[in-house]
């Protein structure tokens, strides 16, 4: 009889082992890859392949974690991984928060640095804004080379570049840039938390929907496309709702003013804010539609007569230019892409639970406008920063639909059309399909694009070519490919091909640079063509390296030249870094180590369940 108990407590113990493992597994791999272990070169022929493969991690991890809930939901919580998720959500909000983000401004932040190292930043944005940036904090006040010496409200109305010029007062480096700015954002997923709590008045609840915003992928896509003063709006609005609803007026209103200096569209966003709080009865609504209006009429009467530029190559107003042509063609642009797909994507990582907040239309309206009419594609893309704003409105409109669903708002009468949800939404099962759309609405883990940047930037030829380009001195004018041009920026004149516009006050200099400097391998015919128009100037091929070729002005600074080239052969002979070989074989390491006390852990763990 004790050999039979043994065997059988034995074989429950093996089990617990099997699922703890199993059920442990699918999470990390659904969240991680388990990159590096993997790698991005493993990945890169089959991106597809390993999205599903992500994906089915996760559902088949979930269906086996029901299939345990239902089975035996007493034991459920004793089980790893739900024992520490359950732990994790009991800690205090001060680490449970501050964990979610310092790992998100650890992860956004390193993928950052790898992706410039990698010289996958380009002239836009980060080159072109960069530059402005470092030209005001040295003197040039928001004027742009790029487009021929003009203010950059040519471009933008973003007075908050001004603000964070001042960074580059102190330092040159490109991560500290990387670091604030990073820092800021992130401050979203602690707004977002501080608005669930308040709404709900549960921690849980607070938590939950911090974790979704980790996942959300176009607030992560618009992070990483480096640099864009839009991207800085969605914290400043999520704390201007946020201090609405402690109504500290002050501070919400200051807020939002901050907001609206990142980028003009932001005008939507505040204006549906201010619509929303309204329809609820607060004051404080008021004050944000006349924020609203105060920042459209010193748009309007002095910055746009003052700034505009008749050589543009687009006017702001056409991208509604359709509704007064009324052209096929013109109505077609707004079909393209897909704004059905645009919603679905932007929407569906939060169930679209948006869609069930009371006086959605107010808070989404404006922004779903401005994006779904417009004939400007990017408005409809999530792969860049153009979602930057309407993230904030998304995950406001969650958390508030979400609270009506379950219950969450005191004293109001239950919907009986939302009967079957409330039901459903009063249980656990909720908050756990929320997670398990938002992590599967992810996409490819951030990891392996910091493993594929750390490929491309440990690669001898890049991290010489970057060398090269940062030793040119500043005061050298420079006319490079777009692709170079992010690490050409801290210096006042810098020139792209073919984006200078005409008649402008740095045209001529643009015509007659010091250097030229050209990327080989993305060099198309008209800029054949022109290197061939330099060359019949008398600019000669000084340099050639990896896929970089640089050209120099006759007799632009002939002392000067000879000690740079001189600089720049020392640079061909010396060591490089092999910084991401290192990195991984160390992450290896680490992941064994993990993996072999983790193990030890869960067997310790099946014990206490069986």
């Amino acid at each position: 009889m004790k050999t039979t108990t043994s065997v059988i407590g034995n074989q429950s113990l093996i089990k617990n082992i099997f699922i703890q493992i199993f059920l442990t597994a699918c999470l990390l791999f659904a969240v991680t890859g388990f990159s590096p272990l993997i790698g991005w070169e493993h990945l890169k022929p089959h991106i597809d392949l390993k999205r599903f493969i992500l994906i089915s991690a996760l559902a088949v991890g979930s269906f086996a974690a029901c299939f345990v809930f239902a089975k035996d939901r007493n034991r459920f919580f004793l089980l790893e991984p739900m024992h520490s998720i359950k732990k994790f959500f009991e800690l205090s909000p001060l680490l449970s928060v501050g964990m979610i983000y310092f790992l998100y401004f650890a992860t956004q932040l390193s993928s950052q640095i790898a992706m410039h190292a990698a010289q996958e930043t380009a002239l836009f944005d980060f080159g072109f804004f960069d530059q402005v940036l470092w030209s005001s904090a040295h003197g040039h006040s928001l004027v742009t080379s790029v487009r021929g010496g003009l203010h950059v409200f040519v471009e933008h109305f973003k007075p908050i570049l001004a603000v964070v010029a001042w960074i580059y007062k102190f330092t040159n480096n490109e991560s500290i840039l990387f670091a604030v700015t990073t820092g800021v954002i992130s401050t979203s997923l602690i707004a977002v938390y501080l608005i669930a709590k308040t709404t709900s008045k549960s921690h849980a609840f607070g938590l939950l929907f911090t974790l979704c915003v980790f996942f959300y992928q176009p607030f992560r896509n618009g992070i990483n496309f480096l640099f864009h003063t839009q991207t800085l709006a969605d914290p400043f609005l999520l704390f201007g709702f946020y201090f609405g609803l402690k109504r500290y007026k002050l501070a919400s209103v200051v807020s939002i003013i901050a907001a609206l200096s990142c980028k003009e569209n932001i005008v939507f966003m505040v204006f549906g804010m201010g619509l929303f709080f309204i329809s609820r009865k607060e004051k404080i609504g008021y004050a944000f539609i006349a924020a609203t209006a105060a920042y459209l009429a010193v748009f309007l009467i002095f910055i746009e007569p003052n700034h505009h530029y008749e050589h543009h190559f687009r006017d702001k107003w056409t991208y509604f230019n359709h509704f007064f042509t009324w052209s096929p063609e013109g109505w077609m642009k707004v079909l393209e892409p897909n704004p059905l797909v645009f919603l679905y994507r932007v929407f569906g990582p939060f169930l679209f639970l948006s869609f069930f907040c009371r006086g959605w239309y107010w808070l989404l309206g404006p922004t779903l406008a401005f994006h779904l009419l417009s004939n400007y594609a990017g408005f409809r893309l999530i792969t860049a920063h153009y979602t930057a704003g309407l993230n904030s409105l998304v995950f406001i409109s969650a958390v508030e639909g979400f609270c009506r669903l379950t219950g969450a708002f005191g004293g109001e009468r239950p919907n009986m059309k939302f009967r079957w949800l409330r039901t459903f939404g009063q249980r656990p099962g909720l908050g756990c399909l929320l997670i398990f759309c938002a992590v599967a609405f992810a996409g490819i883990p951030q990891m392996f694009y910091i493993d594929k940047n750390l490929n491309e930037a440990s690669k001898p030829e890049h991290q010489r070519i970057i060398q090269v380009l940062e030793s040119i001195p500043p005061h050298y004018s420079v006319l490079a490919s777009e692709r170079l041009t992010a690490h050409l920026a801290h210096r006042p004149y810098l020139f792209a091909f073919f984006q200078v516009f005409k008649n402008t006050p740095l045209e001529s200099m643009a015509n007659q640079p010091d250097l030229i400097v050209v990327d080989e391998e993305r060099k198309e015919d008209r800029i054949v063509k022109a290197i061939q128009g330099f060359s019949a100037q008398g600019y000669q091929k000084i340099w050639k390296t990896g896929f970089i070729t640089i050209y120099e002005r006759p007799q632009a600074y002939p002392a000067i030249a000879q000690e740079n080239t001189r600089i720049w052969h020392d640079i061909e002979s010396m060591p490089i870094v092999p910084y991401r070989k290192l990195y991984r074989q160390s992450y290896r390491w680490f992941m064994m180590v993990a993996g072999t006390l983790f193990f030890f852990w869960i067997v310790r763990r099946a014990r206490i369940a069986a």
